[in-house]
């Protein structure tokens, strides 16, 4: 089985990283929904707190969700 949001509303730096590191280390997987594993990139936060989606789950379950392409759902913004 597998967990997901596809809304961007974690913290990378502070919440998704430490997740994704714990589920590698534990023999499963972790993405944000586009095609890259989070733990195999060298990629870091844009900004301290950039909000990203998170998907964990068995390296075939994270296989499988991302070949269905981008799945991440983008953040509206509102005019002030």
């Amino acid at each position: 089985g597998w967990c997901g949001s596809p809304r961007p509303h974690l913290r990378r730096q502070f919440e998704v990283a430490p997740l994704a590191f714990v589920a590698r280390a534990a023999g499963a997987a972790a993405t944000d929904g586009s095609d890259e594993d989070l733990m195999a990139t060298e990629t870091g936060p844009i900004t301290a707190h950039e909000r990203t989606p998170l998907f964990v789950g068995s390296v075939d379950d994270v296989r499988e969700l991302l070949t269905y392409g981008d799945i991440r759902q983008v953040a509206k913004t509102y005019a002030l």
